[in-house]
């Protein structure tokens, strides 16, 4: 019996590991589309929310929701700043230069992140608590909720692209910049 919750509670894990890299692989595929731009910093993004979180709970002992909120605030700040002084300048640049941006992007905030808060692993408590034995109610469900949450991302953002006017915009966009910049004229 305790061999099943262990297995249970690895699947269960696995699934909610799984469930943050589809987040993050979407957002590449959401950047992508877009833009046309594969933007290589986008891992640097999601590590830059995280570290911001701990650098909250720790340094301003802000409360564990607040702290993710301004994290992500300032994470999405970070990001506006790089498209506008970093990107939008040069879009009509080569989709290898823009490449190029977005590696020197990552390079720029790795390192930036390594100065301020130094090389060592840093964790973030467990919204669950610290029992890792397996029970069927806040462990289960968390991370239950994290896929759901993941899924839910996803259907509300298909629905966003496929049936709202700026989604079909976007996708308009993405698919020939020239033709929908004509449509805006007109």
């Amino acid at each position: 019996m305790e061999n099943f919750r262990q297995l249970f509670q690895y699947i269960l894990s696995g699934l909610s590991n799984g469930a943050i890299y589809a987040l993050i692989g979407f957002g590449f595929a959401v950047i992508y589309n877009a833009t046309g731009i594969i933007n290589f910093a986008q891992g640097e993004f999601v590590m830059l929310g995280g570290m911001l979180t701990i650098f909250f709970l720790s340094v301003f002992q802000i409360p564990l929701v607040p702290a993710i909120l301004l994290a992500i605030i300032v994470s999405t700040m970070t990001g506006i700043v790089f498209e506008r002084f970093a990107i939008r300048p040069l879009k009509d640049a080569n989709p290898l230069s823009m490449i190029i941006i977005t590696i020197g992007a990552s390079i720029f905030i790795r390192g930036a992140a390594m100065l301020i808060w130094g090389k060592d692993t840093h964790a973030l408590l467990a919204f669950s608590g610290d029992d890792p034995c397996i029970s069927l109610a806040p462990p289960f469900f968390l991370n239950i909720s994290g896929s759901g949450v993941t899924i839910l991302i996803i259907i509300a953002s298909r629905i966003f692209f496929y049936y709202s006017i700026v989604g079909k915009a976007m996708r308009a966009c993405s698919y020939n910049p020239r033709a929908a910049g004509w449509s805006v004229l007109m």
